[in-house]
């Protein structure tokens, strides 16, 4: 059983996920297939793990999900958020977003497996193909939330498990999930800005500073930037591990100070409203 995070009420940045990975797994993503004796549902009731108030009356609870089942040899075990406190559609409809991410990302063990599917597990007699999920609030006020979410997942026979997350920054005032372009003027050179950032950031990093990233990752494209939150003191950018450097190092984050893009940001956007 991992460990889990604790949520965070004060601005936190993430550390360094510490799980090491490596090659890829099984990447389909399909329904759960009839519910038999020996197969559980794909929603169970989830269950309660922590609570954090925010001053609005909104709580954030921890919500988690596991299942096993031995002979279509998959281990689920997925921690989620909820946001309780509230009956507007528009909390419902974010719950219902978060649900919709966490389950897909932890769908592809549900697939009956096949009789060659079955033969190729039974040289790991004591292995599953398993997900692990688990997530951080990395900033949580009246007016802004941000999540970060990582998945830890591993197909029978692999070497090691893959990373793989995704984040949800959501405007409490606006009700709306926010896009990185949301927070920028228009026609502002922001991904040059952040491109630029994380290549001199990742190319001095301490753990593998002899390394050089892979900078067809750091572009300034909208894909290699897709992972972000907003903390307390700036945009944070969020990258798996094997994606810009050896898997050997690990996840890695850059954080880009608020004051370093100055005159990028909207004046009047979610970052001004959110307090930050």
């Amino acid at each position: 059983m991992k460990s889990h995070l604790s949520l965070v009420l004060v601005f936190l940045g993430l550390c360094g996920c510490t799980r090491q990975t490596s090659t890829a797994v099984p990447t389909s993503i399909n329904t759960h297939p009839n519910e038999t004796a020996a197969t559980p549902s794909p929603s169970p009731s989830p269950t309660l793990r922590e609570e954090l108030a925010l001053n609005n009356g909104l709580r954030i609870t921890r919500q988690n999900v596991e299942m096993e089942n031995r002979d279509w040899r998959y281990k689920i075990d997925v921690d989620y958020p909820e946001i309780e406190g509230s009956n507007d559609p528009a909390i419902r409809s974010l719950n219902l977003e978060i649900k919709r991410l966490v389950r897909k990302t932890y769908s592809w063990p549900l697939n009956r497996p096949t009789k060659k599917d079955l033969t190729y597990y039974a040289k790991w007699t004591d292995v599953y193909n398993s997900v692990d999920m688990e997530y951080d609030v990395v900033l949580a006020n009246d007016e802004l939330l941000s999540i970060y979410f990582v998945g830890y997942h591993y197909g029978i026979g692999a070497a090691h498990s893959v990373h793989k997350s995704f984040t949800i920054n959501y405007d409490l005032k606006s009700h709306r999930t926010l896009t990185l372009g949301d927070l920028f003027q228009p026609g502002a050179k922001y991904l040059e800005v952040i491109s630029r950032r994380c290549i001199d950031t990742l190319s001095k990093d301490d753990r593998y500073v002899k390394e050089q990233p892979q900078v067809d990752y750091l572009l300034p494209k909208f894909k290699n930037f897709g992972s972000w939150n907003v903390t307390g003191r700036g945009l944070r950018f969020n990258f798996d591990s094997c994606t810009v450097k050896s898997c050997a190092a690990g996840d890695l984050t850059v954080e880009i100070p608020f004051n370093e893009l100055r005159g990028l940001l909207k004046p009047d956007g979610a970052l001004r409203i959110g307090g930050v």
